[in-house]
C-alpha cells in the first residue's frame, strides 16, 4: 500500500491535473509550487504523448506544445528532483501506456519513484491487459489508481478493486477531458452502487469546473480530478505570469472550500 489513500482519513481531496512542462519548464515549476502552497491535495503530472485519446482539446494542445518543445520523461525527472523540499502535495504520474513500455516498466516505476512520485494512472491500462505492471507498482509502494464509469458492470468493479491501491477514479461521462456546462446527474446511482459495493476512495473526474459542479455530487465522493479547467486558467493569463499564479491560488483555494 502507498501513501495517497490516507489522505481521505479526515477529509475530501482536491487533485490537479497538469501537463508536464506546460507552458515551459520554468512556468511549470511555478504553477506546481503554487498548487502546493495553496492547498492542492494531489498534484497529477501528465507525461506527454503524441495521441493521448482520453483527452480534450485543451489537455491536447497543451501537450502538442510541450512535445514541440522536446519535453520528455528525463527532463520532467530534473523538474521534480529540483523541487525536492518544496512541494507538500503528493504527485502522481499520469501516463498512456506506450511511454511506459518503450522507456521499460521497471525502469519507470523506479524513475517515478526517484522524483517522488506517489501514484500512477494509465488511462489506456486495464488491469486484467496490466497486471505485470500494475503488481510491479504495488510491489514498488507506487500507488496504482484504476478508472471506472457509469456503464462498469458490479462483477469487474470487484475486480477493477482489487488492484487499486490509491483511490478509484470516477470517470463522470463516457467521452474525452474537457471544461463542460453539466455533469449528469444520472451518474450519482451509480456512484451510490460503488459506495455499496467497495471500501475505496471515490474521486470524480472529467467535467469538473468550478464549485457549483461539485455541489451535485458532493455526498457520494472523496474527492475531485481537475484537468481542462485548470490548463484553461493557465491559457487565459499566459501574458501575465503574476496573476497567472495569482489566479491558480484563487483557483484552488476556491474548489478545497467547497471540499470542506
Amino acid at each position: 500500500m502507498g501513501t495517497i489513500n490516507q489522505l481521505f482519513k479526515n477529509k475530501k481531496i482536491s487533485n490537479f491535473y497538469v501537463t508536464a512542462g506546460y507552458p515551459d519548464i520554468r512556468t511549470f515549476k511555478d504553477i506546481l509550487i503554487t498548487l502546493s502552497d495553496s492547498g492542492a491535495d494531489v498534484i497529477e503530472i501528465g507525461i506527454p504523448f503524441s495521441d493521448p485519446i482520453a483527452d480534450g482539446d485543451i489537455i491536447q494542445n497543451a501537450t502538442i506544445k510541450v512535445l514541440e518543445n522536446h519535453i520528455n520523461i528525463e527532463k520532467i525527472t530534473v523538474v521534480l528532483k529540483s523541487l525536492k523540499g518544496k512541494i507538500n502535495s503528493k504527485l502522481i504520474f499520469m501516463s498512456y501506456y506506450n511511454p511506459v513500455y518503450v522507456y521499460g516498466l521497471k525502469k519507470f516505476i523506479a524513475l517515478a519513484k526517484s522524483c517522488f512520485v506517489s501514484g500512477v494512472i494509465i488511462p489506456d491500462l486495464p488491469f486484467d491487459e496490466g497486471k505485470v505492471f500494475y503488481d510491479l507498482c504495488i510491489k514498488a509502494g507506487l500507488d496504482t489508481i484504476l478508472l471506472t464509469t457509469s456503464v462498469t458492470d458490479p462483477e469487474r468493479l470487484k475486480k477493477l478493486s482489487r488492484h487499486t491501491t490509491g483511490f478509484l477514479y470516477f470517470v463522470s461521462v463516457l467521452g474525452t477531458t474537457g471544461v463542460r456546462n453539466s455533469i449528469p446527474l444520472g451518474i450519482i446511482s451509480k456512484l451510490k452502487e460503488i459506495r455499496r459495493m467497495l471500501d475505496l476512495p471515490l474521486c470524480l473526474g472529467f467535467g469538473i469546473k468550478s464549485k457549483e459542479s461539485i455541489k451535485p455530487f458532493y455526498r457520494y465522493i472523496d474527492g475531485v480530478i481537475i484537468g481542462s479547467a485548470l490548463i484553461a486558467l493557465i491559457n487565459k493569463n499566459m501574458k501575465n505570469k503574476k496573476v497567472m499564479m495569482s489566479k491558480i491560488r484563487q483557483f484552488v483555494q476556491e474548489i478545497n472550500k467547497a471540499l470542506q
